[in-house]
């Protein structure tokens, strides 16, 4: 992106954007004012490899890319101007989503996800969630008619609210915290 058509300020608190596709700014913005830590997915992934454990991903960056391209730009925008407009709102979502998933519970997690200004954006949760959710679906098919046992890791917001993966699965799954 050209940083003299870009709607991003070139300096400033979101500078760092000014690079970026307007998807990845939507998805980088919000850790700009967050306290962060590493998460469950490298830390899984260290294990496993030091275990000589086989790991698969349900998806490429290519299949994100793509399905975070299709958020509408104006959503896009909506959800870079809600954020300037409250800049703790991300750290205080994930301090409440932190503290719902500790406690097992996904009904909190989707209220604090239906609470959350991004996810009511149209075309959001539809990208970031829902057809992610429906692709995985259908890999997670094939995997589950193996006989071994197979962990399956996926982010709490992916097993609550409309369109989750077990509802997109079609047939029970155990949930584990």
């Amino acid at each position: 992106m050209d940083a003299a058509a870009s709607p991003v300020a070139v300096d400033g608190p979101v500078a760092p954007l000014v690079e970026l596709c307007p998807w990845a700014a939507l998805v980088v913005a919000p850790t700009l004012f967050q306290q962060v830590v590493e998460g469950v997915e490298p830390r899984m992934l260290r294990s496993a490899m030091a275990q000589a454990k086989p790991y698969r991903y349900l998806e490429t960056a290519r299949e994100v890319a793509a399905l975070l391209e299709s958020i509408p730009l104006d959503a896009i925008g909506a959800a870079l101007d809600l954020l300037m407009a409250d800049r703790d709102e991300p750290q205080r979502t994930l301090e409440r989503m932190h503290a719902a998933w500790l406690e097992g519970d996904l009904q909190a997690v989707q209220q604090i996800a239906v609470e959350s200004p991004m996810f009511n954006l149209p075309g959001i949760r539809q990208a970031i969630l829902e057809a992610r959710n429906r692709a995985w679906a259908q890999r997670l098919k094939d995997i589950l008619q193996r006989r071994e046992r197979t962990l399956v890791v996926v982010g709490a917001l992916h097993l609550c609210g409309p369109g989750n993966l077990s509802e997109c699965l079609a047939q029970p799954v155990e949930a584990v915290f």
